[in-house]
């Protein structure tokens, strides 16, 4: 849906690690703007979610919200990307099956295509979006419950209500840098999307 995505700036006076750039959520772009008032916020648009993120979560997922590019480029480039990941699953839902979720995923088509189309690369696609170079952004890779109850984790940062980051998501893991090699006249495909998983409420966003 148009209103799941949309472009942020000024990130920086909103205590976002990140200034500016393109956010998906799984609910409304605009219930992204903080401060964090609520713990629930919710938009299911009951739409389908993606099979890539249905294999990254576990789940199947719901109300995937992206975007999806097929290019070539014209010389050898790095192409990385700056992203956060958050979610109103946080802190309740650590360790259930609402295993909200996001990928930057890349496959490569190393033979001309005159053609090619999004299906032809999927089942090569590979998630380059690691948290701290090992953990892949879903709720419960980010968090874990210890004996006591607290929620924490490795690239996990707590949002509590009115807390010092300025978006709605109760939870969201470390600012984190990933990239990757591009070799002259590959053809590539770019998967940047976020989901709800198991259900289509209680929202998630990918900021790039």
């Amino acid at each position: 849906d148009s209103l799941s995505m949309g472009v942020f700036g000024n990130g920086s006076d909103s205590g976002l690690p990140m200034n500016s750039g393109l956010l998906f959520t799984s609910g409304k772009v605009v219930d992204a703007i903080g401060p964090n008032d609520r713990p629930d916020t919710s938009t299911d648009w009951n739409n389908p979610g993606h099979e890539l993120l249905d294999d990254l979560t576990g789940m199947a997922t719901n109300d995937a919200s992206g975007l999806e590019i097929i290019f070539s480029p014209k010389e050898n480039v790095w192409l990385s990307f700056d992203h956060l990941f958050g979610s109103e699953e946080f802190d309740e839902y650590v360790g259930s099956e609402y295993n909200d979720g996001a990928g930057i995923f890349l496959a490569t088509m190393t033979l001309p295509s005159k053609d090619p189309s999004f299906d032809e690369f999927i089942p090569d696609a590979q998630n380059i979006a690691e948290i701290l170079g090992d953990i892949i952004p879903t709720v419960n890779n980010l968090a874990g419950v210890d004996a006591n109850g607290n929620v924490s984790g490795k690239g996990y940062n707590p949002n509590d209500i009115d807390g010092n980051m300025n978006w709605e998501y109760v939870g969201s893991s470390v600012l984190t840098t990933s990239g990757v090699q591009l070799q002259s006249g590959s053809i590539y495909y770019v998967g940047m999307m976020v989901a709800d998983a198991s259900d289509g409420i209680y929202d998630s966003a990918l900021a790039i």
